[in-house]
């Protein structure tokens, strides 16, 4: 079996950053049509009618291309920087895994992110779903 190395904090954060950035592109057409309606006549109705229903299909958009993403090895951005999310013993995470390291994601914002400076540098999504971040093989882990 072909040795892994846990991905470097950098990498995870570029991949991070870089889903984020896939996320907002694709729901661009959303987010513009809401601002425009904050800008017309029913101004009222975007803003007290839309707002919570932004906000929740928003997450709940990003809860799914993470889940079934993480399932199916890999997100873009984790491809894209050669990283990989596997279970403990080096395998992919089965469906009820992904999801509830996407459910318990927020944790780490809660935390500020500083538990990724504890050993073993993993997050609580990552300690509580089972899962470890690892370079992909090609993927060599320069920091």
């Amino acid at each position: 079996m072909e040795e892994t190395h846990r991905a470097s904090l950098k990498r995870r954060f570029a991949s991070y950053i870089i889903d984020l950035l896939i996320l907002f592109t694709a729901w661009l057409p959303v987010f513009i049509w809401f601002v425009r309606g904050l800008f017309s006549d029913q101004s009222g109705i975007f803003l007290l009618g839309y707002s919570t229903l932004i906000v929740y299909g928003f997450t709940l958009f990003r809860f799914l291309y993470l889940s079934l993403l993480w399932r199916f090895d890999g997100t873009v951005a984790e491809r894209l920087v050669h990283i990989r999310v596997t279970g403990r013993d080096g395998r992919g995470l089965s469906l009820p895994r992904c999801l509830l390291r996407a459910l318990t994601l927020p944790l780490d914002t809660l935390t500020l992110g500083l538990v990724f400076l504890i050993p073993p540098h993993s997050g609580l999504h990552d300690r509580i779903s089972g899962s470890e971040v690892v370079c992909s093989p090609g993927g060599r882990n320069t920091g």
